[in-house]
């Protein structure tokens, strides 16, 4: 009976390996910006301009549509400019939040033109680090409690192609409500506002390093 079952399993990877290599695969590098903040703190935004980067792979599941993952390097976080309308008169106010996370998306991702592709899926942040600084000095808990380690959320984009190999992406990603990336102040929350998101939207140029098999467009 076991060696049915491990000769089935066996089977099954066999399959699925040639199914894999049967399809079109890419994958790449991306780099650009982040323009990002917290949805809570009462700052407007976004203020804060940070680093997005790191890599792609996307497997073409039918002709336009395609399942893609990236591991990437993001600079959330939030930003108070000092301004004319700070509180107290002749005085600054100068505020920055750094949150260096790895984000992990999982899109769905289908061509809608050889030249624009949409994507959606969710994504799963993990910070690394962060800091908040008042006129050039580090302070804790500022506008609400720690972090949390994990930023689950909704990611949405459309990419447009302008050359062959090459891609401007546009993406709106947005922390998952039920899962904040930290508590309000004072700990008030209600179930549609459980705490502070995370929002960023974010412009890469993505490239094309390797392509297996001929594109639909090709």
């Amino acid at each position: 009976m076991m060696r049915k079952k491990l000769v089935l399993l066996l089977c099954l990877m066999v399959t699925s390996v040639g199914w894999v290599r049967a399809q079109q695969f890419n994958g790449g590098f991306l780099a650009g910006i982040s323009a990002s903040e917290i949805s809570g703190d009462y700052l407007a935004g976004p203020n804060k301009l940070g680093i997005y980067a790191g890599a792609f792979a996307n497997l073409y599941i039918a002709e336009r549509s395609a399942l893609q993952m990236e591991i990437d390097f993001v600079q959330k976080g939030s930003r108070k400019i000092p301004g004319a309308n700070d509180t107290i008169p002749g005085a600054t106010y100068d505020y920055k939040l750094v949150l260096n996370y790895i984000n992990v998306p999982i899109l769905y991702r289908y061509d809608w033109t050889p030249f624009v592709s949409v994507e959606v899926g969710p994504s799963i942040g993990f910070l690394l680090d962060s800091y908040e600084m008042v006129n050039g000095w580090e302070e804790e808990d500022i506008y609400g409690g720690p972090f949390n380690f994990l930023d689950p959320g909704i990611d949405l984009g459309v990419s447009l192609r302008f050359l062959m190999n090459w891609e401007l992406n546009i993406r709106y990603s947005n922390t998952f409500f039920l899962s904040p990336v930290r508590a309000h102040a004072g700990n008030a929350q209600t179930f549609f506002n459980r705490g502070q998101l995370n929002e960023v939207l974010s412009f890469t140029l993505h490239y094309t390093l390797y392509a297996r098999g001929k594109r639909w467009f090709e």
